[in-house]
């Protein structure tokens, strides 16, 4: 007579929750600006930061070293701020408005962030333009981006080569094309050999 035996095999697994499997699971996320006010007309770069579960946070903007970014940008009210894909928030009318940004397709949406977008108090006293690095020449092929940056009437200023919370965002010119080039973010392209001369003009 044969003796039928039976076996029995096992494995323990966990089930990771959907951030599990890389070591840390989103937990939180928070948005920030330059600033909590700024005028009509002016904007500013909002920034999200996500925190996780060892207590870690990274800048989530963007594509962060988790795989994590945010999907969607809202505003509370699009007839006083509106906000782009890219978080770039910009006044339209005098009052109050928040942002929300979500964070990889739903997972976790931050806090509302409040702006207030209030009438100008300052006046523009003042624009200097200058060189990364404070370098005068660069070579054909290369790019070399150039700042603007703003004073006001209370000696405060901002860089407003590209956003400005006042509205004063610079529009940029080269005197020879043929040389170099400037894009309307202040990135110059150098063309050929040569001189030119570059220039930011306030509204």
């Amino acid at each position: 007579m044969r003796t039928l035996r039976r076996y029995l095999a096992s494995i323990a697994l966990v089930v990771a929750g959907i951030s599990g499997a890389r070591g840390q699971t989103l937990v939180t996320a928070s948005v920030t600006g330059i600033s909590t006010s700024m005028n009509p007309g002016g904007a500013q770069q909002l920034t999200v930061t996500c925190h996780y579960s060892d207590g870690s946070s990274t800048n989530c903007t963007t594509t962060d070293t988790h795989g994590d970014m945010v999907t969607a940008w809202s505003t509370s009210n699009g007839s006083i701020m509106t906000i782009s894909s890219s978080g770039i928030a910009q006044g339209v009318a005098v009052g109050t408005a928040t942002a929300t940004a979500t964070v990889t397709g739903g997972i976790v949406t931050s806090p509302a962030y409040s702006i207030s977008v209030v009438a100008p108090t300052l006046s523009l006293t003042g624009l200097a333009l200058t060189a990364t690095g404070g370098v005068t020449s660069f070579t054909t092929g290369t790019t070399l981006q150039l700042i603007a940056t703003c004073t006001y009437s209370d000696e405060s200023t901002t860089n407003c080569g590209t956003t400005d919370i006042h509205g004063n965002v610079v529009a940029w010119s080269s005197s020879v094309a043929s040389v170099a080039t400037v894009n309307a973010r202040g990135l110059a392209a150098g063309v050929a050999g040569g001189g030119t001369v570059f220039t930011a003009t306030t509204p």
